[in-house]
């Protein structure tokens, strides 16, 4: 190899370490904001430092959070680039996801202020541990699924599109049911407030259920029309959301 070639070579190597190095630098303060928000929600609605299911929950989301993010990091940083670049065009799916967030701070709110009154115990009955501390499992569960699915789809960006040579993915989580993603995503919120130990802010995350369902047919009539062989794929994977029920 030519002294310029291997020179190119460096420099390749060297800005694609740069470009990681700040790929990673973007993640990290990402999830710290995430973290920052949800801990300082918790705590503002609480009013208090025992909590010990808030801070079971933050466990529970955010070390395996911090866990796959690296690992995407080391062995596919596109998937993190694209979730982080991706901007949605589809502009009912604005309005929804600009619906969402302040739904998301009422959701989070909801369960501290109920520990901070005992609205549940007054009401339905406490939560008991052994619950909470369950729906803390099915949430690294749900995570670490969700890991699972960005590590066989790099395209499973936010936004609602098929990009240029998109592929069709069926293997892995996707031979399951044909949105693996938002399945994960619904067993994290709503094992959310029970891992908070509130039966009251339940019916709130339930909200969530009619969201996703419709970011999800809105997604198959874009898949069906510009993914070749999804059509197909749909008769060989009937399930869209949960295993043997829809």
């Amino acid at each position: 190899m030519s002294q310029s070639a291997t020179e190119t070579n460096e420099l390749a190597g060297v800005a694609k370490t740069k470009s990681r190095n700040a790929l990673a630098a973007q993640c990290s303060l990402r999830v710290l904001g995430a973290f920052a928000l949800v801990a300082g929600v918790l705590l503002l609605s609480s009013w208090t430092l025992h909590y010990w299911q808030a801070a079971a929950y933050l466990v529970a989301v955010f070390v395996p959070l911090a866990i796959v993010t690296i690992a995407l990091l080391a062995r596919n940083p596109a998937v993190i680039e694209r979730r982080l670049t991706t901007v949605e065009l589809n502009r009912s799916q604005r309005a929804l996801i600009g619906a969402f967030r302040p739904l998301f701070i009422l959701m989070m709110f909801v369960p501290g202020l109920d520990h901070r009154l005992r609205l549940s115990r007054t009401i339905t009955g406490a939560v008991s541990p052994p619950v909470s501390l369950i729906c803390d499992v099915l949430i690294v569960l749900a995570l670490l699924f969700a890991g699972w699915v960005l590590q066989v789809n790099e395209f499973a960006g936010p936004s609602i599109s098929v990009e240029k040579n998109h592929p069709l993915i069926a293997t892995g989580p996707y031979s399951i049911v044909r949105h693996p993603l938002y399945s994960s995503s619904l067993v994290l919120w709503l094992a959310t407030p029970l891992a908070l130990g509130s039966w009251v802010a339940l019916p709130l995350f339930v909200l969530l259920v009619p969201f996703y369902i419709l970011r999800l047919m809105e997604e198959e009539l874009v898949l069906t029309r510009d993914l070749r062989g999804y059509t197909a794929y749909c008769k060989r994977t009937p399930f869209r959301l949960i295993p043997w029920v829809w």
